[in-house]
Parts: structure tokens; sequence; C-alpha cells
């Protein structure tokens, strides 16, 4: 290992322990996580008050994004999954959204689930990847 990595190692051993002394509770891990996203330019968005987005202040920066003719839009994976059974098929959405009671001004939580199929992660052709079969391990935030 060369030392310029050697030493990129260790700080980021040494960043992971801060992080882990200053979070003995899931209390203390949430304001932590919100302390270093401030810190990182992120605007912190609250359940009970107006939000203003403006654009490049969302909560994904890049949440849409248009390449080779398409619509994609960016996910973010949580926990672990088997990414393979995801690609080549019809896929809809399901979730929790918040949003304004224009009658009231009151901010609400609402479960969200579109029946029908609207988006597909596609499989790069065989041929342009012949080694798919050995080892399949999309990259999360580029791939899905």
């Amino acid at each position: 290992m060369q030392a310029g990595s050697r030493q990129a190692v260790l700080a980021a051993a040494q960043e992971l322990l801060k992080f882990v002394n200053r979070s003995p509770s899931p209390y203390h891990v949430v304001a932590e996580c919100r302390s270093r996203l401030l810190q990182a330019g992120f605007q912190e968005l609250k359940e009970t008050e107006h939000w203003d987005i403006q654009p490049n202040r969302k909560v994904k920066r890049c949440s849409k994004r248009n390449q080779e003719g398409t619509v994609q839009v960016a996910v973010e994976t949580y926990g672990g999954g088997i990414w393979n059974t995801w690609f080549d098929r019809d896929l809809s959405v399901a979730g929790r959204v918040i949003v304004k009671d224009l009658s009231t001004g009151r901010l609400e939580q609402q479960l969200v689930r579109v029946e029908r199929p609207v988006l597909r992660i596609p499989h790069l052709a065989i041929h342009l990847q012949r080694n798919v079969n050995e080892s399949f391990g999309p990259n999360t935030e580029h791939h899905l």
C-alpha cells in the first residue's frame, strides 16, 4: 500500500471513530448526521414548516437526469438487496409522501402506491458485457 493511500485509509478510520464516539444513541446519530449534512451544504427541511425549495437545493441534488434520450430517476438504496432481480422487468413505485393540504395549510403524510408499471431498469446486452455472469455488482447510485 502506498503512503498516500495509507494516509487516506487512516484518515477515513479516524473520521469513522469520531462519528461513532459522537453517536452513543440513535438520537445522537441523527444529530451528528444532521450536522454533517448541514456542513456539506444541504438544507434542512422540517415537516412542520413551509418549504421554499429552489433549484440545486433539493434533498437529492440530481434526482432526475437525462441520458441517451431517456429520463432517469436517481435513487438511494436502503439496506442490502438482490439487485439482479430488479433488472429487465416492469417496476412500480410505492412509499410515503408529505403533501400540503391547501385548505388548511397543514402538512400531511400519505401512503402512495402506483399499481401500474412506471419504469424499467434495462440490463446491458450480453454482447456488450460478456463477463456479466461471472460477477454482477451494479453501482446502486448510477445503475439503479
